[in-house]
C-alpha cells in the first residue's frame, strides 16, 4: 500500500507548498528550479511517492564520473608493433599483406616454395589487367602449405619494371586495412612495401603513414594487432625509427 504524507491537508494541499515557495524549496534542497516549478502546481494526493521534494533527493542519477569507474570500458585501440622475425610467413595471423607488383607475380622464393606455388596458381587467375593502387585476396595455398596467415592480400604497389608509387602504396595499404576491416580480422601482418624500388625510408614513412590515417579514420576498428615484420635488421631499424616518429 502506498506510504501517506502526514503533511497533506484535508483540503487537498500540501502544507510544506502552503508555508513556502519554489524558489525557497530550490535553494534550500539544491533542486533544480526548472523541474520544480513544473511540479509545483500539481497535486502530490497525500502520497510519499508522489511528493517533489522526496523524489528528487532519493532518485538523483549517478554521475557519469561514477558510472564510468564503476562500468569501465574495455580497450579497444588497435596495437601497431615492428618484428625482425626470421620466416615471416610462419607468424601466425587472419591474413598476411604481402606488397606486389602488376603482374601479380610473387618475387619471394620462400612463398612460393611455402606455399607449393599454389598461391602464385590463385594470383594467374585474376582477370588481367590488374589494376595500381587495390588489393588482391587468395589463400595460403590450403592443403599442406606452410604459410600460417589463413589469407594473401596482395597489395599492388609495384609496376611491371618494380617501380613503386607513394601514392599507389598508400592506396593499396588502405584498401588492404578497409577489406580487413570489413572481414572482421583481428590480427594483421604486413610486410615492408619496399618490393620494387622504393627506398626502405620512405616504405616506412609511407606505408606507416598509411596505417596512422586509416585508424585515424575508421572508428569502429575490428583490428587488434597489425604487425609489421622483416627478416632484415636494416629495415627492422628504419622501421621502428619511423614508428615513433610517427605513433609516439
Amino acid at each position: 500500500m502506498d506510504e501517506k504524507c502526514p503533511l497533506y491537508l484535508q483540503s487537498s494541499d500540501c502544507t510544506l507548498k502552503v508555508l513556502s515557495n519554489p524558489r525557497i524549496v530550490s535553494f534550500l534542497l539544491k533542486q533544480d528550479m526548472e523541474v520544480l516549478q513544473e511540479k509545483w502546481t500539481k497535486d502530490c494526493e497525500g502520497l510519499i511517492k508522489n511528493c517533489s521534494f522526496y523524489e528528487q533527493k532519493q532518485e538523483e542519477k549517478p554521475s557519469k564520473e561514477t558510472s564510468q569507474v564503476d562500468e569501465p570500458q574495455a580497450d579497444l585501440s588497435t596495437k601497431i608493433s615492428i618484428h625482425r622475425v626470421e620466416n615471416p610467413y610462419l607468424v601466425k595471423s587472419d591474413i598476411l599483406v604481402y606488397p606486389t607488383n602488376i603482374g601479380l607475380t610473387i618475387d619471394d622464393p620462400l612463398l612460393n616454395k611455402m606455399s607449393r606455388g599454389r598461391i602464385q596458381l590463385e594470383c594467374d587467375k585474376f582477370s588481367k589487367p590488374i589494376k595500381m593502387g587495390t588489393v588482391y585476396v587468395t589463400s595460403n595455398g590450403q592443403g599442406d602449405s606452410k604459410v600460417k596467415p589463413q589469407q594473401i592480400f596482395h597489395a599492388v604497389v609495384a609496376g611491371e619494371s618494380r617501380l613503386v608509387n607513394e601514392a599507389d602504396t598508400k592506396s593499396a595499404i588502405k584498401k588492404a586495412l578497409i577489406l580487413a576491416n570489413e572481414y572482421k580480422v583481428r590480427n594483421v601482418v604486413m610486410l615492408p612495401g619496399d618490393c620494387g624500388t622504393l627506398d626502405i625510408n620512405d616504405a616506412a614513412r609511407v606505408q606507416l603513414s598509411a596505417i596512422k590515417t586509416f585508424l585515424q579514420t575508421e572508428k569502429d576498428c575490428s583490428i587488434r594487432n597489425i604487425f609489421v615484420v622483416m627478416e632484415d635488421e636494416e629495415s627492422y631499424n628504419t622501421y621502428d625509427e619511423y614508428y615513433n616518429r610517427i605513433f609516439t
